[in-house]
C-alpha cells in the first residue's frame, strides 16, 4: 500500500482531537507510512513526547492557575521537534518514490 493511500485511512479525528502529540500518536502515524521504529532517532521521541504532554497538561488545565513555559526552553523544543522532522521527511520521500 503507497503512503498516501494509508494516510488517508487515518482517521482524521484522531489527529483533531489531540489536545498534546505523544509517542504512541506519532508512532500510529509514521509506522503505517513505512518508516520503521529503529529509523526514529529515540531522542527526538522522547522530545515530542515531552512536548506534547507538557501541551495535554497546559491544554487541560486552563483557566486554572499554573506556571507559564520558559520561552527560551519551549523554544528550544520547537527547534529540535523541528530538526528531528528533517530525517524523517527524507525517508518518506524515498519511501513514496519506491
Amino acid at each position: 500500500m503507497q503512503t498516501r493511500t494509508r494516510m488517508r485511512c487515518w482517521p482524521k479525528s484522531k489527529l483533531d482531537s489531540r489536545s498534546g502529540v505523544r509517542e504512541e500518536n506519532v508512532l500510529k502515524i509514521l509506522l503505517p507510512a513505512g518508516i520503521r521504529e529503529h529509523e526514529i532517532d529515540s531522542a527526538w521521541l522522547a522530545t515530542i513526547d515531552s512536548f506534547g504532554r507538557n501541551r495535554g497538561s497546559t491544554a487541560h488545565k486552563a483557566g486554572r492557575p499554573q506556571t507559564p513555559p520558559d520561552p527560551a526552553a519551549e523554544f528550544q523544543a520547537v527547534q529540535s521537534i523541528v530538526e528531528g522532522l528533517t530525517p524523517l521527511d527524507k525517508r518518506l520521500s524515498e519511501l513514496r518514490a519506491e
